[in-house]
């Protein structure tokens, strides 16, 4: 039994040793030619300048009107935890309607050509139960035709 075992222990060594042996010698790589040196390309001359185009009026606000002004209703947190970003946001909100329409939005109504928009602002104090209801009120009261949601 002994023998057996030795056998069977020396043979499972030899094949270990068997599988971590050697490899193949690989070749060596061949030599790749050295590519020629490059000549600096030939001065080209300076394309002539062109008509700076003129600027046009975009399609879409020509002749724009409405009847009544656009409502944007904007739910952020104003105060709370989250108040900093909340103001953040209105400041953000308020800079971007004053530089798409050209108006300073003096009591929150901004002017594009003859129709006014007016942004209706209002706190959910960081409160998603609040938000959910300003939302409705906004919607179904104030009835806004376009409601921006809070940053948390």
């Amino acid at each position: 039994m002994k023998k057996t075992i030795l056998s069977i222990t020396v043979l499972l060594l030899l094949l270990a040793l068997a599988a971590c042996g050697g490899a193949t010698p690989t070749t060596a790589p061949a030599d790749t030619p050295v590519p020629a040196p490059t000549t600096a390309p030939e001065p080209t001359q300076a394309p002539e300048p062109t008509a700076v185009p003129e600027p046009t009026q975009p399609p879409a606000a020509a002749g724009f009107t409405c009847a009544e002004p656009i409502k944007i209703g904007l739910i952020t947190d104003l105060s709370g935890g989250l108040a900093l970003y909340g103001v953040m946001t209105e400041r953000g909100f308020r800079a971007g309607m004053e530089y798409a329409t050209g108006d300073d939005g003096a009591d929150g109504v901004y002017t594009l050509e003859n129709c006014d928009i007016e942004v209706l602002v209002r706190d959910d104090k960081g409160s998603a139960e609040t938000t959910a209801t300003l939302a409705r009120e906004l919607i179904d009261v104030e009835d806004v035709d376009i409601l921006v949601g809070t940053v948390s």
